[in-house]
């Protein structure tokens, strides 16, 4: 009991200079710490107390008012300087005036201090683009078209380091710059689960003057936490917060997609909340995508693209990959056709089979999906699923680019008009 009224006392040191204050001026504590008590499960219990605390009992004083009769509190500044009044409420004007406006590191993306994740499927070239974004920080040039400021990058490569230094020389080859101005990097994991590695890490990060810290990945990084425990998930992100707040640097955790939903990160989904920015990478093809999903400071939903490009390294036959900016429209494309559902993606799939890289009559495809469909029949006998059919075409696939309609009644899955047999060739050789 007495430990844990010694670690309270500790925490209001500022109300215990009150205390002392209030002795001068002839007063005596109201708030006390008294305990345990019946009930109390053997920790200290908080008592309003106007006669002053017994010889005998656990006392730690916190507060202080005048001794008069009745008791009444004194006014805030005679009792609470500024300077002993730890928990101050600030005016509205007061508070706003201190604000300023978000630093960036990259803009729109990386903030000066704060925690992220970029979450991915495995194979979406999540630490490819984190090495290439700390590269841009450490050497000060843009990044995906975006104004950086030059910093110091760290990162905690915690498994795979047997083929990262490869990657390390084919992105200074690709560069053409020096290694020296690639991130300094820490191979081996940091528990974020654990005190003491932290208080380690906060060190060494001190030391650098880091600003920009990448853990490649959350899952090596701590060890013992339950991914799916919002609770575990607290003490992780917490750590994260106090190694961005200590070391005043941008900290972000590379951390996978789960197998049921790519879009969102593996485990307790208290995680999502827990950071100022997230950033989801997927893969479509060779096609990889990035986009913020989540950016406290700035506006969600910018994208870049780019595609892996092998570079040949000296004594080493299998090289190594870099990235390079791609087109997106493919990509983005294909995405958009993955999120039809219901009977327009019936419409959309039928479409493919029938005419894959030319066009069909409207009518064929209505009659095709038609088939696959149990009879919806009105009072009259009518089926209406012919009328369902159409209006998921019209509705859904044609305003959404999903499809595009071609003379004579005609669709197809792009907006290229195929040479029909019934028409000339004005190309022809004659």
């Amino acid at each position: 009991m007495n430990a844990a009224v010694d670690h309270l006392a500790q925490q209001f040191t500022s109300w215990s200079r009150a205390a002392e204050y209030g002795k001068k001026h002839s007063l005596v504590a109201p708030w006390k710490i008294v305990g345990p008590t019946p009930g109390s499960y053997g920790m200290p219990v908080w008592r309003w107390d106007t006669k002053g605390a017994p010889a005998d009992s656990n006392v730690v004083e916190l507060a202080a008012h005048k001794k008069s009769a009745p008791p009444a509190d004194p006014p805030v500044t005679e009792a609470f300087p500024e300077d002993l009044r730890p928990w101050r409420i600030q005016n509205p004007e007061e508070f706003a005036s201190s604000h300023i406006p978000p630093v960036w590191q990259v803009y729109g993306y990386v903030p000066a201090t704060g925690t992220g994740l970029d979450t991915g499927a495995s194979g979406t070239l999540k630490s490819f683009k984190l090495l290439e974004v700390a590269t841009c920080i450490n050497r000060g040039t843009p990044y995906a078209g975006r104004a950086t400021t030059k910093g110091v990058s760290v990162i905690v490569v915690a498994e795979g380091t047997f083929g990262y230094p490869a990657r390390m020389h084919a992105l200074a080859k690709h560069l053409r710059c020096d290694l020296k101005e690639l991130p300094a990097i820490l191979p081996v994991p940091v528990n974020l689960f654990q005190r003491e590695p932290v208080d380690a890490l906060i060190r060494e990060l001190k030391l650098r003057g880091a600003t920009f810290v990448v853990l490649d990945t959350k899952w090596r990084c701590s060890v013992g936490a339950e991914e799916n425990s919002a609770k575990d998930s607290a003490v992780v992100f917490g750590a994260m917060e106090r190694i961005a707040r200590e070391a005043q640097c941008f900290i972000t955790a590379i951390s996978h997609t789960g197998l049921a939903d790519g879009t969102r990160i593996r485990g307790s989904s208290s995680q999502f909340a827990a950071v100022d920015v997230e950033v989801l990478h997927t893969m479509e093809g060779d096609i990889c995508t990035s986009k913020i999903s989540k950016c406290k400071d700035a506006e969600a939903g910018a994208k870049w693209f780019c595609r892996a490009k092998k570079i040949d390294l000296p004594d080493n036959p299998h090289g190594s990959l870099v990235l390079e900016p791609a087109d997106g429209t493919n990509a983005a494309a294909s995405q958009r056709k993955k999120s039809l559902t219901g009977l327009p993606k019936l419409v959309h799939d039928t479409l493919s089979m029938m005419a894959p890289s030319g066009a069909c009559a409207v009518d064929e495809l209505i009659d095709a999906v038609n088939a696959k469909l149990p009879e919806d029949l009105t009072d009259t006998g009518r089926n209406r699923n012919r009328e369902f059919v159409r209006r998921a075409i019209s509705r859904a696939l044609i305003p959404g680019e999903y499809a595009f309609m071609h003379p004579g009644d005609r669709i197809g899955l792009t907006n290229i008009v195929q040479q029909t047999d019934d028409k000339p060739d004005p190309f022809a050789i004659n």
